[in-house]
């Protein structure tokens, strides 16, 4: 199942070994924008290790660890699965390279929540 394999990898390393790409920009806007303290980017930067931390384990378990046996019939990706596959992991690239449209469209909402929890503190 090397198929699989590849995929799960390069879908984790659009986490962890670049963080420019899909996950972090949401992160890294939403704690920078709405935190006027540090302790907010901090904290985000904490989750971002965490969860790299936790996706290194995944692959590790799932990629090297030991076979299960169970799993003997299923075969690799077909053609159908690759296409499919192919098209998302385009998008996930797309994202995370120009985020600005998916950016725009959630500032609103993400602003709008921001001075919610701010109001409710003062």
């Amino acid at each position: 199942m090397p198929i699989y394999a590849g995929v799960l990898a390069s879908r984790c390393s659009l986490r962890w070994v670049l963080p420019g790409l899909n996950g972090s920009w949401v992160s890294f806007s939403c704690s920078k924008a709405r935190s006027p303290l540090f302790a907010g980017i901090v904290v985000a930067t904490i989750g971002l290790v965490i969860t790299g931390v936790f996706l290194l384990g995944m692959m590790q378990k799932v990629c090297f660890g030991p076979f299960n046996k169970k799993w003997t019939g299923i075969a690799d990706m077909n053609t159908r699965e690759i296409c499919i596959i192919t098209v998302l992991m385009f998008f996930m690239f797309w994202i995370g390279l120009y985020p600005g449209p998916l950016l725009d469209v959630s500032n609103k909402a993400v602003t709008a929540t921001g001075d919610l929890f701010q109001n409710l503190g003062h």
